[in-house]
């Protein structure tokens, strides 16, 4: 089911997340064309003592909801069923606008709940975003200034190394404020093998390739400038590329497209690379689009997290730890997607940032595993979990005396040794310590793994090898026995 709610009618959803939206002024009025101005508050737990983190999601939470109030929502119901039975109900709110601008109007603590309250303007036109820097900006910002690495297999007509296309998709990144890896580096590896795995579609190849040099995001392709006739006098020369965007953390695909375009000059060479040269800004404008869309949907909606979790002794555990993250506030799903050799993968629909996710899981403690984080990306963490030790069983001092049974008089001192080496063995007794020993009648003192209880009805089941042995009393902790060699 999809409603699509118009800048008047905004539609309000009301969950159970740990981060609750308060409405305070709903008051919608334009601002320019598509801009909406909201005031809003944004609340999120403190966990931990952690108000910092607290006060970064209040206010992604009050973004999230000026998005929603301004812009309106997209509401995507997925129910599950199975054997007629109500599975799941999810209910996934797609934001169609942006947050161009905001100031903090008041915030604070109170009751182990931070509160942010904003003014912000709301902008629902791509194009618009683009456009203005501010706004970008603080969509980079948002997303931690990703680094981006280009690399253009590019040919044009009598130059086998051209670099006019990828020159220029440099320059529209860069004039974006995209920050970028050093071309010498990439220089360094454009002939490399995985280089070339990259250029011809390889993802996972691609994604290594710009983690290799510390870049977030890779964009890889190949131009090809050619000789489209003579037209006028003038030779038409003809840009092709495509190219592809792909997060390194994960080999995921944000944007894929090509481009074309057609230059004329007296010279083949430069008719070819005037066409390559806009080419090369079509697509690197058409990509920055598409990248904002992306990220904009990411920042009011949920993200998708890779959790690759290794130390999964077996299917138990697994269902453990996916019932454990899914009932972090701020999850709205977990989905396995591998296990296999102790490691499990999973994707995990968070609200909010991806790096707020492993906050979110070292401010918990988990019943039944320990898990410790070992690596961070934007859009992927690794683990390590174990399951914990069962706890150990509580001792207590078992106060025994022993004496003989059926006409047998205890006063042989071996014998009363023989027994307390029998003793020792039976299971759950940790020490056996002789006390008196007199008319008969022996004291021992028995460190035990657990109550009394559990000793009789122990000493009532085991076989004791070269005697015979029953209960004759047994109160609490003290306990009478009659035994007689066989």
């Amino acid at each position: 089911m999809k409603i699509k709610v118009g800048l008047k009618k905004a539609l309000l959803v009301v969950g159970t997340a740990s981060i609750s939206f308060l409405f305070l002024l709903a008051s919608l009025y334009p601002q320019e064309k598509g801009i909406v101005e909201v005031e809003v508050e944004g609340q999120a737990a403190i966990v931990g003592g952690k108000v910092t983190l607290a006060r970064d999601q209040a206010i992604e939470a009050a973004k999230r909801n000026a998005v929603e109030q301004g812009i309106g929502t997209l509401v995507a119901s997925e129910t599950l069923t199975k054997n007629f039975a109500l599975v799941s109900d999810r209910i996934l709110n797609k934001s169609t606008g942006f947050v161009k601008k905001f100031e903090i109007v008041k915030e604070g603590e109170e009751g182990g709940v931070y509160s942010v309250t904003i003014k912000a303007q709301v902008t629902e036109i791509i194009d618009q975003i683009v456009q203005d820097q501010l706004a970008l900006d603080l969509l980079l910002e948002y997303m931690d200034r990703p680094r981006l690495m280009i690399v253009i297999n590019e040919s044009n007509i009598g130059d086998t190394n051209s670099r006019v296309a990828e020159t220029e998709m440099i320059r529209v990144f860069a004039t974006k404020n995209f920050d970028l890896v050093d071309q010498s580096q990439v220089e360094a590896v454009r002939a490399s093998e995985q280089a070339n795995q990259a250029i011809a579609g390889n993802a996972v190849a691609a994604a290594a390739l710009g983690a290799q040099f510390g870049a977030e995001l890779v964009i890889t392709g190949r131009a090809v400038g050619s000789d489209g006739g003579k037209v006028a006098g003038f030779v038409s020369g003809q840009g092709d590329i495509a190219a592809r965007a792909i997060r390194t953390d994960t080999a995921a695909i944000l944007t894929a497209g090509n481009e074309h375009a057609a230059k004329p000059h007296l010279n083949a060479t430069t008719a070819g690379a005037n066409a390559l040269k806009e080419a090369g800004a079509k697509i690197a404008n058409t990509m920055i689009k598409e990248i904002v869309k992306r990220w904009k949907l990411e920042s009011s909606n949920v993200v998708n997290v890779e959790l690759v979790v290794s130390g999964v002794s077996d299917i138990a555990l697994l269902n453990v730890f996916k019932d454990a993250i899914g009932s972090i506030p701020n999850v709205k799903g977990v989905q396995e997607r591998a296990f296999s050799g102790g490691v499990a993968r999973l994707n995990v629909n968070y609200e909010g940032k991806g790096t707020q996710l492993s906050d979110d899981i070292l401010g918990r403690q988990f019943e039944g595993f320990e898990a410790k984080i070992t690596g961070r990306t934007p859009n992927k963490l690794t683990m390590e979990i174990a399951a914990k030790a069962a706890p150990a069983p509580a001792t207590s001092t078992i106060d025994l005396e022993v004496s003989g049974m059926d006409g047998y008089i205890l006063e042989d001192i071996t014998v009363l040794i023989d027994f307390e080496d029998a003793l020792a063995k039976v299971e759950g007794v940790k020490a056996v310590k002789e006390g008196d020993f007199d008319q008969g009648v022996a004291k021992l003192s028995l460190t035990y793994d657990g109550d009394g209880r559990k000793f009789v009805r122990t000493i009532a089941r085991h076989k004791f090898e070269g005697f015979e042995a029953r209960i004759t009393r047994a109160v609490g902790d003290k306990v009478s026995m009659a035994i007689k060699p066989k």
